[in-house]
């Protein structure tokens, strides 16, 4: 607003001479005051992981202090505010001993002096489930929680874990068309997920596995990737931004970037990842395949 302005506070009611409704406007309890302190400008997740968060608070002015508190409700009433002092115009805030697979608040705000606090601006976020520790072994033989934790989100061609297709050992996981066989129906427009939630440490990881299949040019294919916790997958919807040769903002490819088809052995791939914080993400294999021709194994 332009300073040393004058404004008219106004308020407007229309009705028409065609139809008769019910109460007409009313207005109670009207407050203008002028905002010192102005609100933080950005409130953002860094990383999560099952019992951790970190968050980048950003403001117009470097170096102010920042309170903040959070709940499970969604309330700024309910939080119990802490203090962190700033040090820029943007400051990370760090928050331990969450539950894992809950939905927090997040409030923040700005102290600009001793009489004067901003606005507060929220931000909800929900811990990832426990996640399965670093080093991550799974060669789908055993009851162990790296094969039964798995989940799948599949459609008419989907993830099984079974003993059709093996690389080393007795099983594998692979895709099905009726639970069993290796193998899929080409005439059925399948998009199919697994994944396992991995929670990774500040450092650079080794990842490794055995791939195997055939499926049909760009069409029926496979990819797999290290994604969002915060991402659902769900049957026979394929999330923005994958395409054979793509990946959505914000994932990892652990394929090379590049589609998973048309070959008739097993072929390792291994590729290093660096983690700068602590952070969960799911282990995420997923397969689609259209309508039309395709070529067995998927």
């Amino acid at each position: 607003i332009p300073y040393d302005a004058m404004y008219y506070l106004q308020a407007n009611w229309v009705d028409n001479d065609t139809y008769e409704g019910g109460n007409p406007l009313a207005i109670d309890n009207i407050l203008v005051e002028q905002v010192v302190c102005m609100p933080l400008t950005g409130l953002s997740i860094i990383a999560s992981t099952s019992h951790n968060a970190k968050f980048l608070a950003t403001r117009y002015t470097a170096g102010l202090d920042i309170q903040y508190g959070y709940s499970t409700v969604d309330s700024r009433d309910s939080v119990q505010w802490q203090t962190i002092h700033g040090t820029g115009v943007s400051d990370t805030i760090a928050i331990s001993n969450l539950i894992a697979n809950t939905t927090y608040y997040l409030f923040a705000r700005e102290v600009c002096d001793s009489s004067h606090i901003s606005p507060a601006i929220r931000i909800a976020f929900t811990t990832p489930e426990v996640a399965q520790p670093i080093p991550f072994i799974c060669n789908f033989e055993s009851d162990e929680p790296s094969t039964t934790a798995w989940r799948y989100a599949g459609s008419n061609n989907q993830f099984v874990v079974g003993t059709a297709v093996s690389s080393l050992g007795a099983s594998s996981i692979y895709i099905s068309d009726d639970a069993n066989s290796w193998n899929y129906n080409v005439d059925d427009a399948s998009d199919s997920y697994a994944y396992i939630p991995l929670e990774f440490a500040p450092g650079t990881y080794d990842i490794e596995y055995d791939w195997n299949g055939l499926g049909e040019s760009t069409l029926d294919y496979g990819r797999i990737f290290l994604a969002p916790v915060s991402f659902v997958p769900a049957a026979g919807t394929m999330a923005p931004g994958i395409v054979n040769n793509g990946t959505p903002a914000g994932w990892i490819a652990l394929d090379g970037n590049t589609r998973l088809n048309l070959v008739t052995g097993w072929t390792t791939i291994s590729q290093e990842q660096t983690f700068n914080d602590s952070t969960t993400m799911n282990l995420l294999p997923f397969w689609h395949n259209t309508s039309s021709d395709g070529m067995h194994p998927p």
